[in-house]
């Protein structure tokens, strides 16, 4: 759930949690409809959040990466890690000669 580009789903109940915050259930509304980034947005997104983990809401925000992507970035650290190896070495014997 990416905001500004995704569509934020309204859950009526966390409208009234927003209240309670001393947000305005009509600004709300509006900020998520527009999807904009602001403070409301971003209480709204973390509530849901917390009460998904509480298993109070089902999951909305969920973003699935492609296992394509996964496969390319386990090999970009493991090259990573290689380079580290492969120069290590040349620092370790740089500092014992000083």
């Amino acid at each position: 759930m990416i905001i500004g580009k995704n569509e934020i789903p309204i859950e009526p109940s966390l409208l009234i949690h927003l209240e309670k915050f001393g947000f305005k259930r009509d600004y709300a509304t509006s900020s998520l409809n527009r999807n904009k980034h602001n403070q409301v947005t971003t209480v709204y997104y973390l509530l849901h959040k917390r009460f998904e983990m509480e298993g109070k809401l089902a999951s909305c925000f969920k973003v699935k990466t492609t296992p394509a992507k996964d496969k390319k970035e386990k090999s970009m650290s493991r090259e990573k890690q290689k380079v580290i190896d492969e120069t290590s070495p040349d620092i370790r014997v740089a500092f014992q000669q000083k």
